[in-house]
């Protein structure tokens, strides 16, 4: 008897730290008929609530347990188990596709399984890099691309997407170059001139930050040529940067027109994270021109449309510009506030880039409410945020609000 309850808890330790009497049924038919022994012995609990209908939870008593037991198992044994494992949560996962990815290719690659692995760890990558969890996303197209041969060119576009959404996001500007370069070889390997327009999105604002405005443009310009009848939801996202880059060089008229443009193929295309982006670009113009009501009206849109996208990141960014407002109206206290609310959430999420600017910004309002020293700490790192993600503009900002500080300080 203790001999089966060992291979039984062997075999549950396959399935995970918590599993299921059906599961383990995947495995071996007999196996939940030794559960109530396993649950006399507290080596396996069973829990109130099961996160399947239908079937009974269990978990092991201990994490170390768990490992302990996995670390038993032989590994011809393992690899069946987890691909009866896989299998079982496969026919679990009707509408919880993306909830489950990970799991599955967990138990795919242990299984020996390749190639269903990385579909199911790609599938995992681009769900958390939508939900701009970007630790995981990162892992998740990691092992992807430590299983994939390379030969899929697709796949590969996909999983280095991921990386570079993610890179840009943490203002990563080296990694971030580099996805970017792998993306553009990939799409002259496919000759598709709807990725080279996707990937504008990420050359473009690199163009940007590095005040290479009409170059910026000239490019947009030729890729939507070659493209945007074709993909107009990449095209929404190039007219918006097309539009800021406008505005840098004083072409206040086209940058309109090429921002109600992206404005309404984001929204035809229900592409939340643009609307906001273009709205927000739209406020900064209206305050550019000293219009705030307008300004304070494209904010408002904008947050509402990045809450509705769950984007922290995109309410971030708009915090950082109410917080700009708030300083043009020498409301400094009301600023600060913002400022420091747009901080926290991009160290939350790891967003140094945006980091950057809001530290900069924040730099200027604690000099004027005369607490130079804190001013001239937050700038500092302000500073180095700019300096890592290659933003010439944030960085010449954080410059001055240095300054500014150190002759605060005396």
């Amino acid at each position: 008897a203790v001999g089966i309850v060992q291979c039984i808890q062997q075999q549950a330790s396959v399935v995970g730290v918590q599993f299921w009497d059906d599961a383990l049924a995947a495995i071996d038919p007999q196996a939940p008929d030794h559960l109530p022994a396993l649950s006399r012995r507290e080596l396996a609990l069973p829990q109130a609530r099961s996160a399947f209908d239908g079937v009974r939870e269990y978990s092991f008593r201990h994490h170390l347990l768990h490992q302990v037991t996995y670390g038993t198992v032989l590994k011809p044994d393992k690899r069946a188990a987890h691909g009866h494992a896989a299998r079982w949560l496969q026919g679990r996962s009707a509408g919880r596709e993306n909830e489950l990815a990970s799991q599955i290719a967990e138990h795919f690659e242990q299984a020996g399984d390749s190639a269903q692995a990385i579909a199911y760890w790609l599938r995992a990558a681009e769900d958390a890099s939508r939900r701009q969890a970007d630790v995981a996303a990162m892992s998740h197209a990691d092992r992807a691309l430590a299983l994939d041969d390379g030969s899929d060119l697709q796949r590969q576009v996909r999983l280095h997407r991921v990386r570079a959404a993610v890179f840009m996001r943490a203002g990563n500007s080296a990694g971030h170059g580099q996805e970017l370069e792998a993306l553009e070889a990939l799409a002259d390997r496919l000759d598709d001139d709807v990725l080279r327009l996707a990937l504008f999105n990420d050359r473009g604002w690199r163009l940007f930050m590095e005040a290479r405005f009409e170059e910026a443009v000239e490019l947009a310009e030729h890729r939507l040529a070659r493209a945007e009848d074709r993909a107009p939801q990449e095209a929404g996202r190039a007219h918006n940067i097309t539009s800021i880059c406008l505005s840098r060089l004083g072409r206040h008229d086209e940058a309109r027109a090429h921002a109600l443009q992206g404005l309404a193929q984001a929204r035809a295309c229900g592409d939340l994270n643009t609307e906001g982006a273009i709205l927000t670009n739209m406020g900064l113009g209206d305050m550019a021109a000293n219009r705030v009501s307008q300004a304070l009206e494209s904010y408002a849109q904008a947050l509402a449309a990045y809450q509705a996208a769950g984007s922290r990141m995109g309410i971030a960014n708009v915090q950082l510009n109410l917080g700009q407002i708030e300083i043009n109206l020498g409301r400094m206290h009301h600023a600060q506030d913002l400022l420091l609310k747009a901080v926290q959430t991009c160290r939350e999420i790891g967003a140094g880039r945006l980091e950057g600017m809001a530290r900069a910004n924040l730099g200027v309002v604690l000099h004027e409410l005369g607490q130079h020293q804190e001013a001239y700490d937050t700038v500092l790192e302000g500073l180095r945020l700019a300096r890592i993600s290659g933003e010439s503009l944030t960085e010449a900002w954080a410059h001055h609000s240095a300054q500014m500080a150190a002759a605060g300080l005396g």
